[in-house]
């Protein structure tokens, strides 16, 4: 039989191999969700858009950005180039902006691509879009566009089904934009200049996803915008993806990829295991308390010191008397501070002190308690006196 800690770890191992092999077997699930990113092969990934235009359209001449504007147009290009921006929804900073219409103003070509904008560029040109929600719910209904120009307009609308995502042009400055593509009276591709260059805005990104170019012949609608972009350089920016893996955090990624997530919860659950196993062979470390400290003496140092170093004699002088006012009441059971001559007898017998003794003491006491001021001599000596009696006191 197994000695020791192996039969644990063999109980790991055996649970590993069980939970590759059940991964490696069952089907894998359909993503879903739109990232719009070039790596992507997902249905609605655009890996297959992005190399159609790095390895044929536009080859040669396309950049991939993974940072903001900002960062990219510090030095604007000396070559005519086309900013291309795909995502489901596109906000800028004011910054970026700013650096974005001066990159157009130069005679460049922004192009957007999303089902919303907002941002600084969408209020300059007034424009708002909203959502088509009725294409999800009503299977009979279905998008149609179509291109304006009498050079890019087909015969027939291309007819995209309900698995689209759907958004048009509700509002935009008709002195400023023109209407290049849509249908049944909807604006889903507009155009805005600026000095020299162009904006371009698509309400549809999803046209652009391997969903409906790989295979599908409404692709074509994707290549025909491509025309409008006439440029030198073609910069694809990764930055603005709502699932960027590179702004994320290290658990968002982990846990947006199955594999890997499959790896992080099998190292959890055997680590687990291990813990509870592992705890019932070995005893629980034992703390260390460390005894409290008495600083009563350091702190009675420190307040006597700053007593002193303020010269108000007065104040210790009181709270000496103070406090053998308080040992007669304890130990003699005499409350009053007027003590009289059947007082100090009292305590000269019950202390065994000589009375003279007892007497200049209270006559000390008397003299500082009486004056509003004593010198440093007069609180030493009621100090020697009051220690003497502590010192000589029997009871």
């Amino acid at each position: 039989m197994f000695k020791g800690n192996n039969k644990y770890y063999s109980i790991l191992l055996l649970l590993f191999i069980a939970m590759v092999w059940i991964e490696y077997n069952q089907p894998k699930p359909v993503d879903w969700r739109r990232t719009y990113t070039n790596q992507d092969k997902i249905p609605f990934g655009c890996n297959a858009f992005y190399r159609l235009l790095d390895e044929d359209i536009f080859k040669d001449k396309i950049e991939v950005q993974n940072q903001t504007p900002f960062n990219v147009l510090v030095t604007l290009p000396t070559k005519k180039t086309a900013y291309v921006f795909i995502n489901n929804n596109l906000t800028f900073s004011e910054l970026d902006c700013k650096y974005l219409f001066d990159f157009v103003n130069e005679g460049n070509i922004v192009f957007m691509a999303a089902n919303s904008f907002s941002s600084l560029i969408a209020d300059t040109f007034k424009i708002e879009t909203e959502y088509a929600y009725n294409l999800f719910n009503d299977s009979t209904k279905k998008l149609a566009l179509n291109f304006y120009s009498p050079v890019l307009k087909a015969k027939k609308n291309y007819i995209y089904p309900k698995q689209i995502e759907v958004a048009s042009f509700s509002r935009f400055d008709t002195t400023k934009v023109k209407v290049l593509a849509g249908a049944d009276s909807t604006s889903l591709f507009i155009k805005a200049s600026w000095g020299k260059g162009n904006f371009y805005f698509l309400s549809v990104p999803d046209i652009y996803t391997n969903y409906f170019v790989v295979n599908d012949p409404n692709r074509e609608a994707a290549y025909k915008t491509l025309s409008y972009i006439d440029a030198d350089v073609i910069w694809w920016d990764e930055y603005y993806k709502s699932f960027n893996t590179k702004k994320g955090s290290y658990f968002q990624f982990i846990f947006g990829n199955d594999s890997l997530y499959a790896a992080y919860t099998l190292a959890g659950i055997a680590l687990l295991i291990f813990m509870v196993f592992a705890s019932k062979r070995r005893q629980k470390a034992i703390a260390i308390v460390e005894p409290l400290q008495n600083t009563t003496l350091q702190f009675v140092e420190v307040v006597g010191s700053v007593y002193y170093n303020s010269k108000n004699h007065k104040i210790i002088a009181e709270e000496k008397i103070n406090s053998f006012y308080e040992l007669l009441r304890v130990k003699f059971s005499i409350t009053g501070r007027n003590i009289d001559e059947e007082g100090a007898l009292r305590i000269s017998k019950l202390s065994t002190i000589n009375l003279d003794e007892i007497k200049k003491l209270i006559s000390n006491i008397n003299y500082v308690l009486k004056n509003d001021k004593i010198t440093e001599e007069d609180l030493i000596q009621l100090n020697n006196l009051i220690e003497n009696f502590y010192k000589q006191n029997k009871r």
